[in-house]
């Protein structure tokens, strides 16, 4: 039976040493008060794993846990996967904007994981992102900063269903080609091909 926001927060609240946290969208009731984002941005800053997978967590939530990792003090994030996959990242689900196209919380949340220095996989599947002429660019240019962090560590960029076009991946490419040459070629050939997934 799926939990209520309350009695997952206490269970989750008693595991200190908590590092890898994985939840399924039939693990809770649905949620449209942004009270699960505030549960799961809590936790992030000591997690190395987060996964969230199709839980709506919404524009709200994007910004959530953007404000939890620049919090967290410098070089103190041991982050090294994250997982959104359809969580409506771009989705406002306050009362007056009822669903309305938003970039600005996943904008701020991938400039902010450029204080995950150890992040090594991203999976921002399903969330409709988009390059298209005034919408998006943004989103492009953030992730493309991010791959563009020095000492970057990220080794897995998953994007599809995102309907990012060619101009999308054309800059996501062009990103990935100045990625430091530690990366290795074959992590940036495996990353390019994903890329081509993108359009």
């Amino acid at each position: 039976e799926p939990l209520r926001l309350s009695q997952s927060s206490h269970l989750l609240s008693r595991f200190h040493c908590l590092r890898v946290l994985r939840i399924g969208a039939a693990a809770l009731l649905p949620d449209w008060s942004g009270q699960t984002a505030a549960v799961v941005a809590a936790l992030l800053p000591r997690l190395d794993t987060l996964a969230t997978d199709r839980i709506i967590l919404s524009a709200t939530g994007a910004n959530a846990l953007a404000n939890a990792l620049h919090r967290a003090p410098a070089g103190t994030l041991a982050l090294r996967s994250l997982d959104l996959t359809a969580a409506q990242l771009c989705v406002d689900k306050s009362a007056s904007a009822k669903g309305k196209w938003a970039d600005a919380g996943v904008v701020k949340l991938l400039d902010k994981l450029r204080k995950a220095p150890r992040l090594e996989e991203l999976r921002l599947c399903m969330n409709e992102l988009s390059a298209r002429p005034s919408r998006g660019e943004r989103i492009v240019s953030a992730i493309s900063g991010l791959l563009a962090t020095p000492h970057s560590c990220l080794r897995a960029l998953a994007l599809d269903g995102n309907y990012l076009g060619d101009a999308g991946a054309t800059a996501i490419a062009g990103a990935l080609r100045g990625m430091p040459k530690a990366v290795g070629e074959g992590t940036l050939q495996a990353l390019l091909a994903q890329v081509a997934q993108f359009r």
